[in-house]
């Protein structure tokens, strides 16, 4: 009887001790109210998980920023490119031109085998590189190709072009005045126009334009207000 007792104590006892360390639902137990524990283990595991999650959020707007920014350095790049080889071809043709003119010793609009009143045509500028297109009497001094691209298409843009004019454009070539050669490009953005016309015509940006008269006054004008522009550079001019 004392032996069943104290077995009885002993049982109760180790309960509540158990019950302390790993409690189980009070529907199981004996009525006493439980205490939920967390195992160390699991809570440093969903800690570490929070904080990774956390770290992969901020690793990933990094690289969205990171993927922002390195997208407007290089469409800046592309641009900039784009300008200096507009720039570059536009310079190749003025010098091109400058050394055909001494090779002939005269306009060039009157070394081309067509009638000299077709003050406009396509075909002008490719007497750069290709001899047939001059009168025979002018073919023994040609000593092109005066351009390395023979090829009248811009590398980005259009196609180019010659026509005569007088200085203000507007006006057609005569004896008494001045004539010069004007070089055209089509589809030329806007905003390369104006890089081009501020490098040209504005000294950097040190001597800036009027607005209203900037597309039609100085060596780089231009046709149209759009999105993109005909580029019209004013080149040599008729000896004298």
């Amino acid at each position: 009887m004392l032996r069943a007792w104290l077995n009885m104590i002993n049982d109760e006892a180790i309960g509540e001790r158990w019950a302390t360390l790993y409690p189980i639902a009070s529907s199981q137990g004996v009525g006493k109210p439980t205490r939920h524990l967390v195992s160390p283990r699991n809570d440093a595991a969903g800690q570490h998980g929070a904080l990774f999650g956390l770290d992969a959020r901020l690793a990933l707007m990094i690289f969205a920023i990171l993927a922002v920014v390195a997208g407007y350095v290089a469409f800046g790049r592309l641009e900039a490119a784009k300008q200096a080889a507009l720039m570059g071809e536009l310079q190749a043709f003025e010098q091109a031109l400058a050394h055909y003119q001494t090779d002939m010793g005269t306009f060039y609009l009157f070394t081309l085998n067509k009638p000299e009143e077709e003050a406009v045509s396509g075909e002008d500028v490719a007497a750069l590189w290709d001899k047939s297109k001059l009168k025979e009497g002018f073919q023994a001094r040609w000593n092109g190709p005066y351009l390395a691209r023979e090829n009248p298409k811009s590398r980005n843009f259009g196609t180019y072009s010659i026509f005569y004019a007088q200085s203000n454009r507007e006006d057609a070539c005569d004896a008494a005045a001045v004539c010069h050669i004007w070089l055209s490009l089509g589809q030329v953005p806007s905003p390369l126009w104006e890089a081009v016309n501020k490098n040209y015509d504005e000294g950097g940006g040190k001597y800036p334009e009027k607005a209203e008269a900037r597309m039609n006054a100085g060596r780089v004008q231009a046709e149209g207000s759009g999105p993109t522009r005909t580029l019209l550079l004013k080149l040599e001019g008729r000896p004298q």
